[in-house]
């Protein structure tokens, strides 16, 4: 099963002037589940094909030059989607994982 869990978040930014700018953010997220490979017993599992759900944020952006940051940060998304097998219900599916980014930026 494959996942594609686009997320909208609001952030503040903490000390924006400065060189290390620590942040939280959060808003929600979309998940469109795709490509569902999942079987037992030789049966194909049924699952809901999208969720809603809650996200949080917390990072820092550290400036390296004048024009030049790095960022990292942690994400969790909780997501969830209900499964069947054979029209018979087996509950609920939550991923719900944490995400840990690493990146690089520019000012222009």
């Amino acid at each position: 099963m494959n996942v594609l869990p686009p997320t909208l978040l609001l952030q503040y930014h903490f000390n924006h002037a400065g060189r290390i700018r620590p942040y939280l953010g959060a808003g929600f997220n979309y998940t469109l589940f795709y490509n569902n490979g999942l079987s037992a017993g030789g049966q194909p599992i049924s699952i809901r094909n999208h969720s809603f759900g809650p996200a949080l944020q917390a990072g820092i952006d550290v400036q390296v030059t004048k024009s030049l940051f790095v960022n990292a940060d942690v994400k969790k998304i909780w997501m969830h989607t209900d499964a069947s097998l054979g029209g018979q219900s087996l509950g609920r599916l939550s991923i719900d994982p944490v995400i840990v980014g690493l990146g690089v930026g520019m000012k222009f």
